[in-house]
């Protein structure tokens, strides 16, 4: 792990030239289980530098994959001099808000101890007997465990400084099924903010009823006839009307999209929904 704070007269000598430090290092490990067999047992590690800096109008950018002062050092100056560069080349064609200078931390690192990965392959291969034991007309099943911890440093020639370690972690458990027209299946995850240890109880027995769920959805699905064509009138569940909503109606109004010929660059400035929902 870099202190950026070493680079701090580096970057405070880029006057008249907002710039911009970032250190980061990603721990992934991926487990998963098809049909009983370990077919994904990876441990990886990923790291480095990089640093932007603004200047008449124009960012530069550069990064480095050594973890190192001497990189971090370099990065910066190569970022420098791509914006000058850039800025020479055309009008200035942007600018940058003030902003006053920050100092945060935040850490979601356990408090308790991790476990082995070859622990964690046990838990999974504990999950696909329960599974076999009480789901035995499956096509096939699949169970992974997922864990990514990202770790930040960032430092401004303002002077903000800002710290960050987020992991997250997912169980996941999928579940095929035949059917008369095919083979259906059902998945679902839990999961979220944290490492392994803190999201995920390394016993089966916890999630009995999570695993019954996902059997009865894929066997309902098994079950189902397929719906007559044409226009009809549904009823949608609303977490599916809200990933369609986000997907077909809420990535059209960004501001990239809308310069880039976006459908709904048309409707710019003008009430495009209910009042009730209209900021």
């Amino acid at each position: 792990m870099i202190d950026l704070s070493l680079l701090k007269s580096e970057i405070e000598a880029s006057t008249g030239v907002y710039s911009e430090l970032r250190y980061q290092e990603n721990i992934d490990i991926r487990l998963t289980l098809l049909n009983g067999q370990l077919v994904t047992n990876l441990q990886e590690a990923s790291k480095g530098v990089s640093a932007r800096a603004f200047s008449d109008g124009y960012w530069g950018f550069s990064s480095h994959i050594s973890p190192t002062r001497d990189a971090a050092a370099k990065a910066l100056k190569e970022a420098i001099r791509n914006a000058t560069f850039l800025s020479t080349r055309k009008q200035k064609i942007a600018s940058l808000a003030s902003a006053r200078s920050i100092n945060f931390e935040k850490s979601y690192v356990s408090s308790r101890a991790p476990m082995a990965v070859s622990a964690w392959i046990d838990f999974l291969k504990d999950i696909d007997a329960l599974i076999t034991s009480k789901c035995k007309d499956l096509k096939s099943r699949s169970i992974s465990l997922a864990a990514l911890d990202m770790e930040k440093r960032f430092l401004t020639s303002e002077g903000s400084t800002i710290y960050t370690f987020v992991p997250r972690a997912h169980l996941r458990v999928s579940m095929t099924k035949d059917s008369k027209h095919g083979p259906v299946q059902a998945m679902d995850s839990l999961g979220g903010l944290g490492q392994l240890q803190d999201q995920i109880v390394p016993d089966p027995n916890t999630y009995t009823a999570w695993l019954d769920q996902i059997y009865k959805i894929v066997t309902e699905k098994s079950e189902g006839v397929l719906p007559d064509s044409g226009v009809h009138d549904v009823i949608l569940a609303s977490d599916l009307a809200g990933i369609l909503a986000h997907e077909a109606v809420g990535h059209t109004p960004e501001a990239d999209l809308v310069l880039g010929g976006s459908v709904a660059g048309d409707y710019l400035n003008l009430q495009v929904a209910s009042p009730l929902v209209w900021g």
